[in-house]
């Protein structure tokens, strides 16, 4: 940590400001559409940019659905006709990384905690970022869905540069 400070000491940033850089380009990824439709503290998941779901779908406990209304009997493992898709499509379960709305800082402290965060660990919060299909379909959704302006490849970076820094919130 010594290290990390003598670096932002000499490149003349102090501790918040850099936390500031190294979380922005996640902060901005994290509050687009295609994440935080489904990272939202309702009770149903958002679509298109930011809709309440039609049809009116329940989270569920798990993320998937209840019942008949469970997310594979529409959402597929790659987008079909108009229905997004991709594998294990499903939400977050209530109340874990809530995307939308947040401040920075807050969601920060959220993804770093394995409480929050689906229960993932540093590394395996960095390989959820670079491997998981359902986050890559951010970057490939079909139809006429806007996608995140940072690229995935650079999310994956700033992830890993952020992890390797401690995880430092604004």
């Amino acid at each position: 940590m010594t290290r990390l400070f003598l670096l932002l000491a000499l490149l003349g940033l102090s501790w918040p400001a850099a936390a500031q850089d190294l979380f922005a380009p996640i902060f901005a990824v994290t509050q687009h559409p295609r994440c935080a439709n489904c990272h939202s503290d309702t009770a149903m998941p958002l679509q298109r940019d930011a809709r309440p779901h039609q049809p009116p779908v329940p989270r569920g406990p798990d993320g998937k659905g209840i019942g008949a209304q469970a997310c594979i009997f529409c959402h597929r493992a790659s987008n079909v006709g108009p229905a997004p898709g991709a594998p294990d499509w499903r939400s977050p379960k209530a109340g874990e990384s809530v995307f939308r709305g947040r401040e920075a800082g807050a969601l920060c402290r959220d993804l770093r905690d394995p409480l929050r965060n689906g229960g993932l660990e540093p590394e395996a919060l960095g390989r959820h970022f670079a491997e998981d299909p359902l986050v890559g379909w951010a970057w490939a959704p079909g139809g006429n869905r806007s996608t995140p302006q940072l690229s995935r490849d650079h999310l994956v970076v700033a992830v890993a540069d952020w992890l390797r820094a401690g995880a430092p919130c604004p």
